[in-house]
């Protein structure tokens, strides 16, 4: 039992009437993996886990702060693209200059959280960040996708 956190990046497309025809293919060859028919006017969404963490109170804290208005109640939230870059600039920010760790990036404390002491598991919780968020954030394949951040404990 503890602090998990996880990142999500979704892709709805629909075959309705008013759907574009790249988006009806995208649609068509989605429910192909899955064994399934298309049905007219029937919709689907894709969604991929693309990060997680175990007991990253700092970066969980980050989210609170920044995504959910200071509410830590486990529900699912939207994150923009450009608030996953931010994220990612500031965990390689402290970790270039780790003596303000404290002030730019902080623990949070709560119960099952994990320490907060600024050891090489909080760094590592930033390197795990940058190692998730990076690739994703590069990829192409990504543009036009939604995010979604949830936390439970």
């Amino acid at each position: 039992m503890g602090l998990d956190m996880f990142l999500y990046a979704r892709n709805y497309v629909s075959n309705d009437a008013f759907s574009k025809p790249e988006e009806k293919r995208r649609y068509k060859a989605l429910l192909k993996v899955f064994g399934l028919d298309p049905i007219p006017g029937q919709s689907a969404e894709l969604s991929v886990q693309v990060a997680s963490w175990v007991k990253a109170n700092q970066i969980h804290r980050w989210f609170v702060k920044h995504i959910q208005n200071g509410e830590d109640d486990c529900n699912e939230y939207v994150v923009d693209r450009e608030q996953l870059e931010e994220l990612v600039l500031l965990c390689k920010r402290v970790l270039r200059q780790k003596s303000q760790a404290r002030k730019l990036l902080p623990p949070g404390k709560g119960f099952f959280f994990g320490g907060t002491i600024m050891d090489e598991v909080y760094f590592g919780g930033l390197k795990a960040t940058i190692d998730q968020l990076t690739p994703v954030l590069k990829d192409p394949k990504y543009d036009g996708w939604e995010f979604y951040y949830l936390a439970s404990w």
